[in-house]
């Protein structure tokens, strides 16, 4: 059996607050409403409104695990997460 794996995924604002994502590394990158950013699927990243933690995308052993976060988002929090795969 093949194994098939991604090769990026995608992270997109679909709600009407801003969100920061935290990546691999601590570098943090701001996603505005109705803007898409495209990562290498390796690590851990958070994404966080207004300071509170919203989810955690976790890719650990060729597995995506996505994460209710710690705390209640803000009303109009809202994301798509896609995978592209090879």
């Amino acid at each position: 059996m093949a194994t098939i794996q991604a090769s990026s995924f995608e992270f997109e604002n679909t709600g009407t607050t801003i969100l920061t994502v935290t990546k691999p590394g601590g570098q943090e990158d701001t996603i505005n409403p109705s803007q898409t950013r495209v990562y290498i699927p390796k690590g851990v990243y958070s994404a966080d409104v207004d300071g509170v933690q919203a989810l955690t995308i976790n890719f650990t052993g060729g597995n995506m695990k996505i994460t209710q976060g710690t705390g209640n988002s803000p009303s109009g929090t809202s994301a798509k997460i896609s995978t592209n795969m090879n």
